[in-house]
């Protein structure tokens, strides 16, 4: 998987209190619901000087800060969140298709193993 951010959506972006807006970023698709839990389990235990909360929406990764924060502090930082969170889905993602095969191959040699004992037995 190899999610990116691909822009700022002004539109859906707006001001929450003060001087701290709700930035939306767009995501170049959609992520999978086990995508968004590991960017969440990923940001809340990544630190970092300004660190504001951000999560996940739809298409949409959003974070709410100070605007003119967004290019210095929070966009290489977000950014880093879904490489790592690219990395991670991926390998589970393996290991999910692995565990499938597997299954897939146990089901296979069990439904050939039951062909040969019905073959071996006379049911007259």
């Amino acid at each position: 998987m190899d999610i990116r951010i691909t822009d700022i959506d002004k539109a859906k972006s707006y001001n929450v209190k003060n001087n701290i807006s709700r930035i939306f970023f767009v995501l170049s698709e959609t992520p999978p619901a086990k995508w968004v839990r590991i960017f969440d389990e990923l940001w809340v235990n990544r630190f970092y000087m300004s660190k504001r909360h951000a999560g996940i929406q739809g298409k949409y990764l959003y974070i709410d800060c100070v605007p003119n924060e967004i290019e210095k502090d929070h966009l290489p930082e977000l950014n880093d969140n879904v490489r790592e969170t690219n990395t991670i889905f991926t390998k589970w993602q393996q290991e999910q298709d692995e565990i499938r095969r597997r299954n897939e191959e146990t089901d296979r040699r069990r439904r050939k193993e039951i062909d040969d004992i019905r073959d071996d037995i006379d049911f007259n």
